[in-house]
């Protein structure tokens, strides 16, 4: 394991500049395809780093365009999307994609996982709310007033956090985080917003949603 770990950390730098170079690029440019064939072969030849290029080359535009739209949850997002590639590395090896890029290929994974999870998560909620309509609780374990109000206040507390978190960040990306997950407004009206395409404001809602994960997960001070 910390052999492979050198060899990616070694391909890094070449790596991202390959990447770099395809930013911008549509996915039906030849350059994309060319680039995408010779990591395909990467990889069925035992590559290391093939994988990880091609993850790191699409998993954000799947999160943002296809998962994330779907489960509406980041943390549930993130799990479809990492289920999404530990399933799409199982089949590399047999796949054939020759006209188009394989992007359309990991994104169908995707899809298909987030709504297997949308339609578990209905699923659930349903069974939860039959069961709590056929068994109520009694009333001795019915909240009391103190109870209520101990709840109302951990709802004020995480909500002061969440605020103070976003304060925290890139104006910019607080912006893009309380439009689309809070205030649950569409890409498009997001993206109007701030006055940027919708594919741009799907990274700059990535890129938030990582930077707010990262300031949310650091200790806090008493």
């Amino acid at each position: 394991m910390l052999r492979l770990l050198c060899q990616l950390i070694l391909l890094a730098a070449e790596s991202a500049a390959q990447l770099a170079k395809l930013t911008g690029l549509p996915l039906s440019a030849p350059e994309r395809l060319a680039w995408e064939r010779e990591r395909l072969a990467a990889f069925q030849r035992g590559e290391p780093s093939a994988f990880s290029d091609l993850y790191r080359a699409y998993a954000g535009l799947i999160y943002a365009r296809i998962v994330l739209p779907i489960l509406r949850q980041p943390a549930a997002a993130e799990d479809a999307l990492a289920d999404a590639f530990e399933r799409a590395h199982g089949k590399l090896h047999e796949v054939r994609i020759e006209d188009r890029s394989v992007f359309f290929w990991l994104a169908r994974i995707a899809k298909n996982r987030a709504l297997d999870m949308q339609r578990r998560s209905i699923v659930e909620r349903l069974a939860t709310a039959k069961l709590e309509a056929e068994a109520p609780l009694p009333d001795a374990l019915e909240l009391d007033a103190e109870a209520e109000l101990s709840v109302r206040d951990e709802e004020q507390v995480l909500a002061t956090r969440i605020r103070a978190v976003l304060d925290r960040l890139h104006p910019r990306y607080g912006q893009a985080v309380r439009m689309r997950i809070l205030d649950e407004r569409s890409r498009e009206d997001c993206a109007t917003t701030l006055g940027v395409s919708v594919a741009t404001f799907d990274v700059v809602l990535l890129r938030a949603l990582r930077a707010f994960r990262k300031s949310w997960q650091e200790p806090t001070g008493t």
